[in-house]
């Protein structure tokens, strides 16, 4: 899948993390369906369709025809798939405080993570929403009863005997409670936006092909997930966001800051006992390091001389268990004069 983003007059009030962001979002959903088909999205800053997000709402977005929407219907062949008309249209509130940009940490200060809330809007104007067919097809009210496009139904594939999430009574093309989920009704995605594997069944009912999730990671290996394999381009805010994930053996991360520019952004999933990360290029001495709590996990902040150098998050810890089950010590190595920097965290369990 390919979508363009049309941009209203009103994007040119929009700050300058926002088609950046936007753009990364695009990229995820477009390495999510695998139908080779065009989308053609209006977007607006402070309005959708030409029209005020009402106050109420961080984002708005629709489909230009709810019953099956052009998406669908490039999906299924119906109208060809390269059709320039405008498939549906997004719109963001300029919301006080302002949207937290980065790919990476989408919750860090409290703001609205921008890329899973576009997201979660552009998969709307795909057909994830109520009053249309395929999705009243999978909602509902008690095995063999679809629930119509009344709030309170619940997702099933197979005639309502298996019940999956509950759809949310504000929106009911929502999920009610799936925290750090793209598709829940108040979207707080964790690292770049989660979709779920209920989210990829529900683009699944909603006729698209949907890539498979990642595999499993063996022992002793890594996935770095990197701007460019998001379609990012190096030059945007995104650079250096890395997501790594560990296999059940023991494993050692690596994340080297002393190389780059600019601010890195990495989240460590999987880290459990006897496994080391270690991030190169900061010292006791020159850095400071702070520990917060998130909805994800634990993040360390590293900031020189009051700039902010890199963020690690450690899904899964808090700060209860620095001592405990994480221990962080400063070293330098001796394979050349001066030696290398680091600071190494190590799991216990």
């Amino acid at each position: 899948m390919k979508i363009t983003f049309v941009y209203d007059q009103s994007t040119m009030f929009a700050p300058a993390g926002f088609q950046p962001a936007l753009n990364a979002a695009a990229s995820i959903l477009d390495s999510l369906i695998l139908n080779p088909i065009d989308l053609y999205i209006r977007v607006g800053w402070g309005e959708v369709w030409g029209a005020p997000i009402s106050s109420n709402d961080t984002a708005e977005g629709g489909p230009a025809t709810t019953l099956v929407t052009s998406a669908q219907q490039k999906a299924a062949g119906v109208i060809p798939a390269d059709a320039t008309g405008i498939d549906g249209a997004i719109g963001f509130a300029a919301v006080a405080g302002g949207y937290n940009f980065y790919l990476a940490n989408q919750n860090t200060g409290g703001l609205p993570g921008f890329v899973g809330i576009a997201m979660h809007e552009i998969t709307h104007t795909m057909g994830r929403v109520s009053g249309n067919a395929a999705f009243q097809a999978v909602d509902y009210a008690a095995p063999g009863v679809l629930n119509g496009t009344a709030p309170g139904g619940y997702f099933s594939t197979d005639g309502g005997k298996t019940a999956g999430p509950a759809f949310a009574t504000e929106d009911a093309s929502d999920w009610a409670i799936q925290p750090g989920d793209a598709f829940d009704i108040s979207p707080r995605p964790s690292v770049g936006g989660v979709i779920t594997p209920v989210d990829r069944q529900m683009m699944g009912a909603l006729g698209y092909a949907v890539a498979p999730p990642p595999p499993a990671v063996p022992s002793h290996q890594l996935i770095t997930v990197t701007p460019a394999s998001l379609g990012i381009s190096s030059s945007s805010s995104f650079v250096h966001v890395d997501v790594m994930t560990g296999g059940s053996g023991h494993n050692t991360f690596f994340v080297d800051d002393s190389r780059k520019p600019d601010a890195a952004f990495t989240s460590i999933v999987g880290l459990h006992g006897g496994d080391m990360l270690s991030v190169w290029g900061v010292t006791g001495a020159d850095f400071a390091v702070t520990w917060a709590n998130g909805p994800d996990g634990l993040t360390a902040t590293f900031t020189k001389a009051g700039t902010l150098a890199a963020q690690v998050m450690l899904a899964g810890f808090t700060t209860d268990d620095l001592g405990t089950r994480l221990s962080a010590n400063f070293g330098t190595t001796s394979d050349k004069s001066g030696g290398s920097s680091f600071m190494t965290i190590s799991a216990t369990s």
